[in-house]
């Protein structure tokens, strides 16, 4: 997913902001439903991270 943010983001977008691999470990442990991948014939092809949160103004 990393590798996939650099081809996404690339220069000038800073490499430092992209997601690590401790972030996207603890993303998905925190928020497994705001985590999800695309495979085409077996490799990762494209993912999508959000934050399901209740909010209630």
């Amino acid at each position: 997913m990393i590798e996939i943010q650099s081809e996404c983001f690339p220069p000038p977008f800073p490499s430092e902001l992209w997601w690590n691999k401790e972030q996207l470990n603890n993303h998905t442990e925190l928020f497994p439903e705001g985590a999800l991948c695309i495979e085409v014939d077996g490799i990762l092809a494209g993912s999508l991270t959000g934050l399901i949160v209740d909010f209630d103004p």
